[in-house]
């Protein structure tokens, strides 16, 4: 570590378990600036999709980063 403060700005959840029929997976993220929860969406390849474009996305259209930038 740096020494410098590091703030939570998000988090990626992403779980897996199991049921009669078969395996399962979901994931959801939820950004702490905005208080948005994004998901959760259910099945392997769904979530593959989400994880993989979840983090760059979603703060091309957070409240809290348009907010941010009107006000500077």
């Amino acid at each position: 570590m740096t020494g410098q403060r590091q703030e939570v700005m998000a988090a990626l959840f992403v779980d897996m378990g199991s049921y009669i029929q078969g395996r399962w997976v979901r994931a959801k993220y939820e950004c702490v600036r905005c208080q948005t929860t994004e998901g959760p969406v259910k099945g392997a390849d769904r979530v593959r999709e989400f994880v993989a474009r979840i983090r760059t996305e979603h703060p091309t259209y957070c409240i809290a980063n348009q907010q941010g930038a009107t006000a500077a």
